[in-house]
């Protein structure tokens, strides 16, 4: 390592299952011995007992009309970073007469996120269920898609998922 420069590289860590806190230090042996020093920052130290929950979650729409097409708004924000392979479940969306569908297409900013950029539709519990990809994620931002839906030819009271 060139003494002349800062050198920085980066360590993987898996989390434990309990909260913890933990001194982290640097120390080198072989031909130049450097005592272990503590490194400054906090590693390892989340309250991992804390829930997760919803920083935002919102739902809109584009049409309120009978028998319309209605492209749904969704904005997540989760409180911590959702990891791939993580499943999200969105239902209430009853009475609409979109048929089940196992790849209804997302559009917006967020939907490579997700497995095919699709979720999993069931008509009869107004459930869309989405599962983030391999080498995705969902930050802790606004992650906004859409979905598009068919309305009810009656009118009918409003559903908020």
């Amino acid at each position: 390592i060139p003494d002349t420069q800062d050198t920085a590289f980066d360590v993987v860590l898996t989390n434990p299952a309990t909260t913890n806190s933990v001194a982290v230090s640097i120390s080198s042996s072989g031909s130049v011995v450097i005592a272990p020093v503590a490194v400054t920052g906090s590693v390892l130290t989340g309250n991992v007992n804390e829930p997760a929950t919803w920083q935002t979650k919102d739902c809109t729409q584009s049409s309120n009309l009978p028998g319309a097409f209605n492209v749904i708004t969704m904005t997540l924000r989760p409180s911590g970073v959702l990891p791939e392979k993580s499943i999200l479940s969105i239902s209430g969306l009853t009475g609409t007469l979109t048929p089940d569908q196992t790849d209804l297409p997302l559009e917006g900013a967020a939907k490579t996120k997700f497995v095919g950029s699709a979720g999993v539709w069931t008509q009869q519990t107004g459930s869309l269920v989405l599962t983030i990809a391999t080498g995705q994620s969902l930050a802790v931002e606004d992650n906004v898609f859409t979905i598009k839906l068919l309305n009810p030819t009656s009118a009918g009271s409003a559903r908020k998922p």
